[in-house]
Parts: C-alpha cells; sequence; structure tokens
C-alpha cells in the first residue's frame, strides 16, 4: 500500500474520529467511509455538515456534482470527495515541505 493510502486513512480517521479503521487498501476504506456517510445522511445530517466542513470539501463542488449524478449514490461521491480531498491536502504539504528555503527565504 503506497503511503499516501495510509496517511489518507489516518488523517480521515482523524477529523472522523468514529469508528473507523484503517484498512489494507484504500477501497476498503472508502467503502466502510462510504457506508459511514450513508448512515449520517439517514440519521445524523447535521454531524455530516461538520465532518465536510472540517475535511474543507468544496461546497459549490458537492452541489454542483450531486445533482449532476443524481442516479449514483450520495453517499459514495462524498466519500470520494473526502478521500480526493485529503490527498490534495497530503500533496500541497508534500510540495511546501520538500523545497529547502534560501537563505533569504529564511530570514
Amino acid at each position: 500500500m503506497a503511503v499516501n493510502e495510509i496517511q489518507i486513512q489516518k488523517e480521515v480517521i482523524e477529523i472522523i474520529n468514529d469508528g473507523l479503521l484503517e484498512e489494507s487498501s484504500l477501497a476498503t476504506f472508502t467503502k466502510n467511509l462510504e457506508n459511514y456517510i450513508s448512515d449520517l445522511i439517514n440519521n445524523d445530517f447535521q454531524k455530516l455538515v461538520l465532518i465536510l466542513y472540517k475535511v474543507d470539501v468544496d461546497e459549490h463542488e458537492l452541489k454542483n456534482l450531486l445533482p449532476l449524478k443524481e442516479n449514483e449514490n450520495t453517499a459514495a461521491l462524498i466519500a470520494e470527495l473526502i478521500i480526493t480531498r485529503q490527498l490534495k491536502k497530503i500533496e500541497t504539504r508534500k510540495q511546501f515541505n520538500s523545497t529547502t528555503p534560501s537563505a533569504e527565504e529564511k530570514w
């Protein structure tokens, strides 16, 4: 499993902190996340909104995507958006952490 997959899972678990466990594959983890989100849609929508805020899922992207994919599983779409957002965060951190600052930037 790639380091990014492990890191994505750990970060999502840290944000959600509600019984999700790290899995051997990102696909399995995403399926478990989808089931969890489906439960939130049906039983605790406010908590789902809070999670989406914490993860920083783009509200406009979500609102634009859902009507286009009305025949698809909403929970699966949201789970994929969460995973994609965490991956972008990890890649951004790596990009900024891997650059060595010049003498001027150290000031």
